[in-house]
């Protein structure tokens, strides 16, 4: 079992973040190695969602079940991907999003645990793990601040009139 987190501070409301969190069809495309969601229930991740998902790793394609194993709004969000073929040697995981609100930010905690059941495999995919992991919240950043609106009042961007 191999563990990562990364952590990153996001220029927009706890609430916004959630909310593009929560946009299945936005959110679990982030990840390069996503490719496809199947089977979805709808585009907003809630209690019960459940979906497949097809990952693809440059010479395959591996689908997973995907479950929401923790919801609590806006803070916390755990999701569940495990191989659908039984005998599958993917990598069978959890993927935590905690978010920490300070005034207009929020910093999102990212962390995933998992295994493809040996040792052998597990150690060697760390790093790219961790790459993947950093270059998703480098993407959300990316996507969540450039959605935010901007910043100035209406009142200092009012055009004077005659």
């Amino acid at each position: 079992m191999i563990q990562q987190e990364h952590t990153i501070r996001i220029r927009a409301g706890q609430e916004i973040v959630w909310h593009f969190l929560t946009n299945a069809s936005q959110f679990l495309l982030v990840n390069r190695l996503h490719k496809e969601i199947r089977n979805g229930q709808g585009f907003t991740l809630n209690r019960d969602y459940t979906c497949q998902l097809d990952h693809s790793f440059g010479f395959s394609v591996c689908t997973y079940n995907v479950r929401v194993v923790q919801f609590n709004a806006p803070h916390l969000l755990i999701l569940e991907e495990i191989p659908s073929e039984y005998k599958s040697n993917g990598f069978r995981h959890t993927a935590s999003y905690k978010l920490i609100s300070s005034g207009k930010k929020t910093q999102i905690c990212y962390s995933v645990q998992g295994t493809f059941g040996h040792l052998l495999r597990d150690v060697p995919f760390l790093p790219f793990l961790s790459g993947i992991m950093l270059e998703e919240l480098i993407i959300l950043k990316r996507k969540i601040e450039s959605a935010e609106p901007t910043h100035l009042s209406w009142e200092s961007s009012r055009v004077p009139t005659g």
